[in-house]
């Protein structure tokens, strides 16, 4: 049995009346705050974006929690250094 896709499951906890705008934080920036790697005019930006889109702010909590686990960060580490062995 193989294990839920992670971005499957993000979908599904979203509210499905939940629809993204244009002002919606992309991928790589709900990544980046989540994990705290954005720089400060990017972060305040998306802060108050956050402050107003339920969508947003269960993603990138969704996303912190995930980071946060040991069993995925060991998983991401993981993966990462199999991505660095086929690219070489």
């Amino acid at each position: 049995m193989t294990a839920p896709d992670p971005e499957s499951l993000l979908r599904h906890a979203l509210k499905r009346e939940a629809v993204a705008t244009p002002e919606c934080l992309d991928d790589e920036t709900i990544a980046a705050l989540a994990e705290g790697t954005r720089d400060a005019a990017i972060r305040t930006a998306a802060v108050a974006h956050l402050a107003n889109c339920a969508r947003c702010r269960a993603a990138v909590a969704s996303v912190a929690r995930a980071v946060a686990d040991p069993s995925i960060a060991r998983e991401i580490t993981s993966l990462g250094r199999s991505r660095r062995r086929v690219l070489a």
